[in-house]
């Protein structure tokens, strides 16, 4: 920008001489006659009259300035010289001189200061213009300087800016840190409990497990079908595995929920079961009584009404004899829920088919469907031939065991449920051994 002030500056002062030239030119010659200063004009006419250039560098235009004032110099001393010879011409010849030639000499010097003056003018618009560009250097000078000040303050406010980021990001990396170091600590703690558990209190490879409970223990937390071998039982079989209600861990003793299966079978089929595992079916007495029979167990019933409404009648306790009492209920107590306690009046009695009835075996003829019965023929009965069409009907009904349910460590496995959301970890599983 300060380039382009210079050569514009020199593109006005030789505009400037050049304007004045032609007028001096006019009393540069007079007549034959050239006085010393024409003829230091036609010397610098050379300056003058050359096509004039813009300058390639800085260097150049003052140099170019510099050559201009020594010219301007030139011509002032001249001019001065000439006035002092014609003065003195004047002075000489003042009292022979012709009146025409006296005329001539005062228009020559009268030409000659107005060149002088035409000179002084050139200098003072010079001096201006030179003084127009110092203000105007000047002010980019400031302008400059103020830019970089406001350039050197956003330099700190943005160093801050980014300091100050990187210190909460820092903060935070910490604290993500800590978190996860605690994270990775309960992380240990449950997989040492889970470790401890395996040696324990699972199954070894290729063993099958013994009941439902054992395969919720194992990791398998979705109901559906398993393969289990309680203890005394002479080979395994298929059950149906509850891992949802109440805790999970449940095996399915029977189902129903639309009437296509028949109960109203023989001692034979109630012995060894029937039905399909994914339908309707009885799990068989002989496989309850392998279960339940001479160990702790709990009793559930699920029952769906034809409004939707789920109701729970859960015993604590629950046992059966075997195949010589009849599968009679030897133990059945501590009820909860809100589906009845009408099982407890089942108490010592006996199962009882269409072929093999005991005291009170004609309530199987009665009702259609074989059951423990008693004095009072049952209470709770849910083998009735027409499951939607007796009395008090309902949608669905399971009646499931759990062997003597879960052993845990309630507070390491709450936690554990806490931070994995494991559904199989319920601390109201504890405190019962599962020996079936």
């Amino acid at each position: 920008m300060d380039l382009r002030i210079y050569l514009v500056t020199i593109a006005l002062v030789s505009t400037l001489v050049n304007s004045q030239q032609n007028d001096d030119r006019q009393f540069v010659v007079m007549s034959s006659t050239e006085t010393p200063l024409s003829s230091n004009l036609h010397d610098d006419q050379i300056f003058f009259d050359d096509q004039f250039e813009l300058p390639r560098s800085f260097s150049e235009a003052e140099h170019r300035l510099n050559k201009f004032e020594l010219k301007l110099s030139q011509v002032q001393r001249a001019l001065e010289k000439m006035l002092e010879v014609h003065g003195a011409k004047v002075d000489q010849d003042d009292t022979t001189a012709p009146t025409s030639d006296i005329s001539k000499i005062e228009e020559v010097v009268k030409d000659k200061l107005k060149l002088h003056k035409s000179c002084e003018n050139i200098s003072t618009q010079i001096e201006t213009k030179l003084e127009e560009i110092k203000e105007h250097l000047l002010k980019k000078v400031v302008k400059a300087k103020f830019s970089t000040t406001e350039l050197e303050k956003v330099k700190r406010d943005v160093i801050t800016d980014v300091s100050s980021q990187l210190n909460s990001a820092k903060k935070h990396i910490f604290k993500l840190k800590k978190k996860l170091d605690f994270t990775n600590e309960k992380l240990d703690e449950v997989t040492k409990v889970v470790d401890d558990l395996e040696k324990n209190e699972t199954t070894k490879v290729g063993e099958v497990v013994k009941n439902c409970g054992e395969v919720l223990r194992g990791g398998n937390a979705t109901s559906g079908v398993y393969t289990i071998k309680p203890t005394g039982a002479s080979k395994p079989f298929e059950v149906v595995c509850d891992m949802e209600t109440k805790g999970g861990g449940w095996t399915y003793v029977l189902r129903r929920f639309n009437g296509s299966q028949d109960f109203y079978l023989n001692w034979t089929d109630y012995k060894n079961g029937f039905g399909h595992l994914d339908e309707e079916f009885w799990l068989g007495l002989e496989h309850l009584y392998e279960l339940t029979g001479g160990k702790s167990n709990e009793l559930l019933f699920v029952f769906t009404n034809l409004e939707g409404k789920i109701l729970y009648s859960h015993y604590k306790e629950f046992q059966i004899g075997g195949e010589e009492e009849s599968y009679a209920i030897k133990v059945v107590k501590d009820y909860s829920g809100d589906g009845g306690q009408s099982f407890l009046t089942h108490l010592n009695w006996k199962f009882s088919t269409l072929d093999k009835q005991d005291a009170y075996g004609g309530c199987v003829k009665t009702y259609r469907a074989p059951w423990w019965y008693g004095p009072a023929c049952f209470h709770v009965q849910l083998t009735y031939s027409e499951f939607h069409g007796f009395s008090q009907s309902l949608k669905d009904v399971k009646m499931m065991v759990r062997g003597g349910a879960l052993v845990v460590r309630s507070c390491l496995f709450s936690r554990a449920t806490h931070l994995f959301g494991v559904p199989w970890l319920q601390p109201e599983l504890e405190g019962r051994e599962d020996d079936g």
